[in-house]
């Protein structure tokens, strides 16, 4: 084999590696830069000090306002789920825990007086179909199933826009469980 081949195959062995380091490094900066859901329940007070900062509307605090500052110390079985959004995917907000019968029962009735809506279960879809009225969906779930159960009733303290274009805030409460969801979802 000549000196001129030998170069030749050198030449495109190097191009090809730097080629696919290239196209590798691509891909390992796509994945780290689209945002991923947090479900670590220790981010909860981090996440939802810096809410407001993610939109340029400065009413964002109020769709948060109705969240507890922190988990409350006697709440059990914990869970979050927080998207930041990306490109036109929305963004959502969820923290959900369980309390006493006393504390849901107190918390239901506040939150009740309050709803501009009223849903039992469902998920965004199904209740944008009864009404133009925007909820979400349960990202909290323990299961991969985002419906609400028919025992959560969905208490909607605001809701604005359309579909695929608004956001809501509320809380879904499961009063035989004492479970309590709160959320907020921007599209």
């Amino acid at each position: 084999m000549s000196n001129a081949v030998k170069a030749i195959i050198l030449v495109l062995g190097s191009l090809s590696l730097l080629a696919i380091l290239g196209i590798l490094s691509i891909v390992f900066l796509l994945y780290w830069s689209i945002p991923h859901v947090v479900t670590d329940v220790s981010q909860y007070s981090n996440i939802l000090h810096h809410w407001p900062e993610k939109f340029e509307d400065p009413g964002s605090k109020e769709l948060t306002k109705h969240f507890p500052d922190s988990i409350p110390p006697d709440a059990t079985n914990a869970r979050l789920a927080y998207f930041p959004g990306c490109l036109q995917a929305g963004s959502y907000f969820q923290v959900r825990f369980r309390l006493s019968p006393e504390k849901i029962r107190s918390l239901y009735q506040h939150f009740r007086a309050q709803a501009a809506y009223r849903f039992k279960g469902g998920y965004s879809s199904e209740n944008t179909e009864k009404g133009e009225v925007l909820t979400t969906q349960f990202f909290t779930s323990d299961s991969e199933d985002r419906s609400f159960p028919e025992s959560y009733e969905l208490l909607v303290l605001r809701s604005e826009g359309t579909w695929h274009m608004g956001r809501s805030c509320g809380v879904a409460i499961d009063r035989a469980a004492n479970d309590i969801v709160y959320w907020v979802d921007t599209r």
